[in-house]
Parts: C-alpha cells; sequence; structure tokens
C-alpha cells in the first residue's frame, strides 16, 4: 500500500497519509466522495471533502474515524492525497482501503452510468452503529484473549450422536478459517467486512463470527445458528463471548429457500461492488441485483433471496455480492468467477 504514517494525534490514534491515481482523479472531479457503498458510509460517513491541507485539522474528530481529500501547492505543484484516521493504527489501515476503494469505484462505475449515493440518513444510522456496536468487538474479542476467557469454548453439544455432528462442526470450523484468509488474500474482502457460512444439517448452519478480521479467526470462533429461528446456538463449542456474522439471517433466509445450497460467501470485493455502487445488475441477466435494504436486517435477507432466486450470486445493491454452493469450495469458486466477469465487463464493456 502507498501509505506512510503522517502522525501519532494522541495514544492509539493514528492518521496515514494515503496517494493513489483514483483518489487523484476524485479531487480533480472536485466535489466530495458521496458514499454508494456500506462499507465508506460506516467507517468514514456520508461523504469525503476535499480542503486545502492548512483547513483539514478541524475536520478529524478526535473521537471517530475520518477522511479528507487534500491538495497543498508548492512552486506551482500540487499535491493530490488523502489523509485517513483511526482510533487505532488498524482502523486508520482499514479506512485507508475503503477510501481507496471508494474512490476507484467511483472512477470505474463511470461506465455504467455512475454510482447512486446513498441517502444521508442511512448514512448517518449506519455511522452510528459502527462507532457504537461493530468497532468495538474486535477490541472486545482482543481484551476477552487476554483475559481468563482466553482459550474457553461453551460445551459442544452431541444431539446427532455417532460423532457425526462433532465431526462435521470440526470440518467446518477450518474451512471456514481456511477460506476466510482465502477471501483476504484474494482481495475479495476489507477489514472485517463479509461473511461466510456453511450448512451443517437441515436446521444448522455454521458461519463466521461478527466483528473480527479474518487473520485472527480461530476454528472455535465459528458460530452456529438455527436456520428456522435465525438463533445463535450456545452450546456448540463456539468461542465464550462471540457472536454470529450481523448478517447471518440473510444466510438463513437463503438456505430456508434453497435446499440445494450447501454454503454462502458474502463479499465486498471491488468490481462486484462497482456494480452494487451503480445498482446495476449484469447485462446479460444471469447476475441480478437485489433491491437496497439495510445491512443486517430481515428485509435485506428477504431482497437478496428472492434476486437470488435458483441462480447462483446476487449482486447487492449499496453493500456486495452473495455467491452460493453446495460446498464451500465451489461457493468461494463462484464468488470469484463473478469477480473476473464483472472485472471484463468493466474493462470491455457491458454487452
Amino acid at each position: 500500500m502507498n501509505i506512510d504514517f503522517l502522525d501519532s494525534i494522541k495514544e492509539e490514534s493514528s492518521v496515514l497519509s494515503v496517494e493513489d491515481e483514483y483518489i487523484t482523479k476524485v479531487i480533480e472531479k472536485g466535489k466530495p466522495l458521496q458514499a454508494s457503498l456500506e462499507d465508506m458510509a460506516q467507517i468514514l460517513g456520508d461523504a469525503v471533502e476535499i480542503r486545502p491541507f492548512e483547513d483539514v485539522e478541524k475536520l478529524f474528530a478526535p473521537e471517530a474515524p475520518g477522511a479528507v481529500f487534500c491538495f497543498t501547492e508548492n512552486e506551482g505543484k500540487q499535491r493530490k492525497f488523502a489523509l485517513v484516521r483511526g482510533r487505532t493504527v488498524y482502523e486508520a489501515e482499514v479506512c485507508a482501503e475503503v477510501l481507496k476503494k471508494a474512490a476507484e469505484i467511483e472512477i470505474k462505475a463511470e461506465c455504467l452510468g455512475g454510482t447512486k449515493p446513498l441517502s444521508a440518513l442511512n448514512c448517518k444510522i449506519m455511522r452510528e452503529k459502527y462507532l457504537n456496536s461493530y468497532s468495538k468487538k474486535e477490541g472486545l474479542y482482543e481484551e476477552m484473549q487476554r483475559t481468563s476467557c482466553k482459550g474457553k469454548a461453551n460445551k459442544e453439544e452431541n444431539l446427532y450422536g455417532a460423532g457425526a455432528l462433532t465431526w462435521a462442526l470440526a470440518d467446518a470450523r477450518e474451512k471456514l478459517v481456511e477460506y476466510g484468509l482465502k477471501l483476504q488474500a484474494w482481495d475479495l474482502v476489507q477489514g472485517t467486512w463479509g461473511n461466510l457460512s456453511v450448512r451443517i444439517s437441515e436446521e444448522i448452519m455454521l458461519c463466521t463470527p461478527s466483528g473480527i478480521s479474518y487473520d485472527k479467526l480461530k476454528p472455535e470462533d465459528m458460530t452456529a445458528v438455527n436456520i428456522f429461528t435465525d438463533k445463535m446456538l450456545p452450546n456448540f463449542g463456539t468461542s465464550v463471548g462471540v457472536k454470529e456474522t450481523s448478517e447471518s439471517i440473510m444466510h438463513t433466509e437463503i438456505y430456508r429457500k434453497r435446499n440445494d445450497v450447501g454454503s454462502i460467501i458474502h463479499t465486498h470485493s471491488k468490481y462486484a461492488s462497482v456494480f452494487a455502487a451503480a445498482e446495476k445488475g449484469f447485462a446479460d441477466g444471469n447476475i441480478g441485483i437485489s433491491e437496497y435494504a439495510s445491512a443486517g436486517t430481515h428485509e435485506l435477507a428477504i431482497k437478496v433471496a428472492e434476486a437470488l432466486g435458483d441462480s447462483s450470486a446476487v449482486i447487492m445493491a449499496h453493500h456486495g455480492m452473495a455467491a452460493v454452493g453446495e460446498n464451500l469450495v465451489d461457493a468461494f469458486d463462484m464468488a470469484g468467477a463473478v469477480e473476473r466477469e464483472a472485472e471484463n465487463q468493466i474493462k470491455f464493456g457491458r454487452k
């Protein structure tokens, strides 16, 4: 990443300087970058302003992450860059990645007619949710690992006998860790966004937890959820204090409607997100787009499942993409295939 540490304004707070071609292009357009994807709305707010460098200090609230586009003049030469601030180094780095992605999507979506901004009210709600709840989960998780809870997990039930459920859970836990890291390595997710699940039985799925980055996940952090009640099952060997992904209800809705689906992957991959930000599906109709609804809601779950239908993937408006498969390998392959096709359509035109 082309990121340099610029300053440490206070304890556990970091500011980074970010430069790339898409940030430069956004600044040259001369207009604030409005949030068209929920990850930007959550971590950076409804818009990122453009300001002379000497004016930026007052735009940074010390209690919250944020960003501003900057320019400086020196002997007739102008430098264009962004400053991002996080309450921790990790959060600042995630802010930088989200901002770079948002700037690139803004430029790339021009071939689709441009991005469609989220409403200021939706952005405010998501931002408050992130600051008050979601962003604190990883810190709580790390603290838990340093306390007496370290290494402990809830007692695992064996409701199916003969060790079948125990084996299925153990295998799925390992694979979810493995494929979470693959999503990260293939740049299909940023930070803790995105999620994966595996159907263990007709009524149980195992999914990634909320608010923990993929490189920190352990097999015992995976959470079991009842597909028919949407409730987390506490006695299935899951680490104490860990909660299911905030999008678990979307996974259960798809499993209820699709008996052929054994795994689901939700990504925030870059090229699929261009379509999500522009509210467009693929031109050939093979991959549709769901109507927008707020993240983590039952309304979103219903809209995504309906738009998915009997296909293998769907673009989620202002959010990302969901891919399904008979197993985790198939779902991952489909997520990758959708991202490659999205890239081709952006680069060579929708046909």
